[in-house]
């Protein structure tokens, strides 16, 4: 039995359809999970479980079954596997979680949780409240959250989460989640010993760790294969699909190239294995995100994911979903303590306006938690120094994992990470409970945009949570649409947010005020259009007033020289009266060159970053990709031009274009103008 998740095209499977898997002409049995419809009533994205074809793997062996997916008119007939009859007193599975708790306070005393055993079994939790993930007479997954126990006792601020997956009564796999997300007074900093055992066959230990330094407001997780012959199987979904879905950004067609196949084999093989893989160790993860420089977690998805879905090689969606697992281990997960215990529910900013992550927040209201400041943790990783989140360097790391496996631990993490960049900021930077973003530097808030938007286009139906981040990015696209698209009349991207220029800039005129940095403006521009194709229409107008300025940087020879189209910063403002105060706009390409650029002393003879697969050509590039298809005027001649110039590199830069293909994205349609392939490779 294999699970895993699949986005389709609006229209794809329509209202009243199924989906069957064929392998070659013969049907398999199918079990479809519909998660998110589109607005036409049609599947989005569901969880399929597909029973293979018997076969015999040898021991530390691999094998590998080819399957299809189709719309059929049938779904799978049969009872769906029952909780009563997989968790019933003499039901064969069951498993017991123990946390032997030994932390410390601050000033050394000891907690009052220290010393003593925490329990909690799957069958006990399995009796009490539980919801529904999956549900078919293939596999059947339920969830239940529980606070272990100490004689009659429960523990202030740890929780176990068993999502328990079953075939039968004694196949499946079981995820035992440790959490310590509470925003209650019990937060802070846990350590113990942890064991998991299995139940039913004399306590034998399938997990055990001593000395678990647990960071507040981080999780982490143990998967169990439940049963004779049950091990991990990994679905690779059909990226042809995930891209005429808009799922993921359309990635140039490099899977063929041995530049690509060598970077998945030194992916996996050398820096993978060399990263920090310890448990609350960040592993391929930058584990403090501030820090600057080109890297390949940052872009519409991380340049591991590229990989995974260019390659469709089961070691790249390895090392995929094993940095899923690690996005849990930085500080930035809260519940609300307010709920249930078994309701897990994240903090709302509808409940809490006030609430900040920012220690600097003072707001305070009879209606917030007794404090309105939950600080963010920053837990030092075992091996490898602070893991601190930030906002304008925040890679995605669970939307593409959910995305393929429909785990719903990943739609927990994307869940955490598109609510903690509404939670970070004063109440009143954000406009309270509206979650705006504008506050932020460009690239915080296009990366901001990006989660929402993930977190907006695959939340399940009847789940709150869609409505809540549905919400939100409709909030801050009419602020954009407001503010933003009135600002100019060239279609840079300004708000204003940490965009002066105090010290001055050797080439710039000491006339400027503003800049802007034209890579930063594409992240948004890149997001707008990825907003605009999950089904936002709010963003329409964003897109073309951002697409277009990138096209103007690159097509407005003589006023702007294409090769400075790549600028790294450009001015946006100046002085009127001799002051910042109130400041010009600069309204024509011919002013922001002139101002720019008033003090150069030589031309560049080259387009900026031209040999960097994560720089700013690389950057406008994709974003002039998009503007094709949006049907932006000039757009062709713009891209065509940029991949010109990027094209004149030697071998060495083009390969690293197809080892890092995190911004390698290509139009979905024809350019004209061009009579290969697009995209940036070696020929």
């Amino acid at each position: 039995m294999v699970t895993f998740g699949q986005t389709f095209a609006s229209g794809e499977i329509p209202t009243g359809q199924s989906i069957l898997a064929t392998a070659g002409s013969t049907p398999l049995n199918t079990q479809v999970d519909v998660k998110r419809r589109n607005a036409d009533g049609s599947v989005r994205h569901a969880v399929i479980s597909v029973q293979l074809p018997a076969r015999s793997v040898a021991a530390g062996s691999q094998a590998s079954i080819s399957f299809g997916l189709a719309a059929t008119s049938s779904a799978p007939t049969g009872s769906p596997v029952a909780l009563p009859s997989v968790n019933a007193a003499g039901s064969p599975i069951d498993y017991r979680v123990e946390i032997i708790e030994h932390g410390l306070k601050a000033d050394g005393s000891a907690t009052d949780e220290s010393g003593r055993t925490w329990t909690t079994t799957l069958k006990s939790a399995l009796a009490g409240t539980t919801s529904s993930w999956l549900s078919g007479p293939l596999v059947s997954e339920w969830r239940a959250r529980v606070a272990p126990t100490s004689g009659v006792a429960s523990h202030p601020g740890l929780r176990v989460i068993f999502d328990a997956r079953y075939q039968s009564t004694t196949q499946g796999r079981l995820s035992v989640a440790i959490e310590n997300v509470e925003s209650s007074g019990a937060r802070g900093n846990r350590t113990y010993d942890l064991r998991i055992y299995n139940a039913t066959t004399g306590g034998t230990a399938v997990y055990s760790v001593d000395n678990v330094l647990h960071p507040a407001a981080t999780r982490m997780r143990k998967l169990i294969y439940l049963g004779a012959g049950s091990k991990e199987l990994i679905a690779i979904a059909d990226s042809v699909r995930l891209k005429s879905s808009r799922a993921i950004p359309n990635y140039a067609d490099l899977a063929a190239k041995p530049e690509l196949v060598g970077s998945v084999y030194d992916l996996y093989n050398r820096d993978w294995p060399r990263s920090y893989l310890g448990l609350f160790n960040s592993g391929i993860i930058t584990g403090r995100m501030p820090n600057s420089g080109g890297r390949w977690d940052i872009g519409p998805l991380p340049g591991w994911v590229a990989l995974a879905m260019i390659s469709q090689d089961p070691r790249a969606y390895k090392v995929m979903l094993d940095t899923a697992e690690r996005a849990s281990y930085w500080g930035i997960h809260y519940r609300d303590s307010a709920a249930t215990v078994t309701a897990a529910d994240i903090l709302s900013i509808d409940t809490y306006p006030n609430i900040s992550l920012d220690s600097r927040n003072t707001g305070t209201a009879p209606t917030q938690l007794t404090s309105t400041v939950l600080p963010v943790t920053e837990p030092t990783n075992p091996d490898g120094g602070v893991l601190e989140a930030d906002s304008g360097h925040e890679p995605s790391l669970a939307y593409a994992p959910y995305l393929v496996t429909g785990d719903r631990y990943y739609l927990d993490e994307l869940y955490f990470w598109a609510n903690y960049n509404m939670l970070y900021p004063q109440g009143g930077l954000r406009d309270f409970s509206q979650g705006l973003f504008s506050y932020d530097q460009l690239r915080g808030q296009a990366w901001s945009m990006r989660t929402l938007g993930h977190a907006a286009f695959l939340a399940p139906d009847g789940d709150w949570r869609q409505t809540y981040f549905i919400d939100k990015l409709n909030s801050n696209l009419a602020n954009y649409r407001a503010t933003v698209s009135t600002s100019n009349t060239v279609g840079f991207w300004n708000t204003w947010a940490e965009n002066n220029n105090p010290a001055g800039i050797p080439e710039f005129s000491t006339q400027v005020c503003h800049i802007l940095a034209p890579w930063q403006h594409s992240f948004m521009a890149f997001t707008m259009q990825q907003i605009t194709d999950w089904g936002f229409s709010g963003a329409i107008p964003l897109r073309n007033f951002s697409q277009g300025f990138t096209v103007k940087m690159f097509t407005s020879e003589p006023a702007y020289r294409a090769l400075d189209g790549a600028a790294y910063q450009i001015a946006t403002t100046i002085k009127n009266g001799g002051s910042c105060a109130s400041p010009t706009v600069l309204s024509t390409m011919a002013d922001i060159y002139s101002y720019t650029f008033a003090n150069r002393t030589l031309l560049p003879t080259q387009v900026g970053d031209y040999n960097s697969p994560d720089g700013g050509a690389a950057t406008a590039l994709a974003t002039l990709g998009q503007a094709i298809d949006a049907g932006v005027t000039n757009s062709s001649t713009g891209y065509v031009f940029l991949r010109t110039e990027l094209m004149k590199n030697g071998t060495r830069e083009l390969t690293s274009f197809v080892q890092d293909p995190t911004w390698n994205i290509v139009p979905r349609g024809s350019v004209s103008g061009l009579s290969e392939a697009p995209g940036v490779y070696t020929r």
